[in-house]
């Protein structure tokens, strides 16, 4: 039951990030009342990166499932944005963007390898020596998300977040 909401919620996480992509690169008028949500898409990016930082701490600690060595790089750049971000928001800090964004860039790269990963089950390079394979599927859910699919898609939101909090700060000063 618990996959299957984290599943749908991913599922609105994806058609959230493809609609604020449309907004940010074509603009179109109809699309204009995302930029309402300019002054508080920080707030909504802390939040991104604290329900998956509650998630994978949920999946380790609570179903017992094992990371991989992939899902360790992952954790390693999405936590930090939790402090991070709280930080910013805390500070009102409106010059921070490019502390975040690279962590974002390099988890979610991580992420697109890892799903490349779990969907071959054929790795470019060695899986870690602790015995838990990369290509594991320990959640599968609407035919294609995994936990790398969880993690691509928080750290979307989140890019795309700090993307339109930036156009808001620059459009108000």
């Amino acid at each position: 039951m618990y996959n299957h909401i984290v599943g749908v919620l991913a599922i609105l996480g994806q058609i959230s990030a493809v609609v604020l992509l449309v907004h940010l690169i074509w603009k179109p008028k109809f699309l204009s009342w995302i930029d309402q949500f300019g002054p508080h898409a920080l707030l909504l990016a802390f939040f991104g990166a604290l329900f998956a930082f509650v998630g994978s701490y949920i999946y380790s600690n609570i179903f017992q499932y094992a990371p991989c060595m992939l899902c360790w790089w992952q954790r390693i750049f999405m936590f930090p944005l939790v402090p991070l971000l709280a930080v910013a928001l805390w500070k009102k800090d409106r010059n921070f963007f490019a502390y975040p964004i690279v962590l974002v860039i390099i988890g979610g790269a991580i992420a697109i390898y890892h799903i490349y990963e779990e969907a071959t089950g054929d790795p470019l390079g060695p899986c870690d020596a602790s015995g838990v394979s990369c290509a594991a599927r320990y959640v599968w859910e609407f035919g294609y998300i995994g936990i790398p699919m969880l993690s691509l898609t928080a750290f979307t939101l989140i890019g795309l977040l700090l993307w339109l909090y930036r156009k808001h700060v620059n459009a108000s000063r």
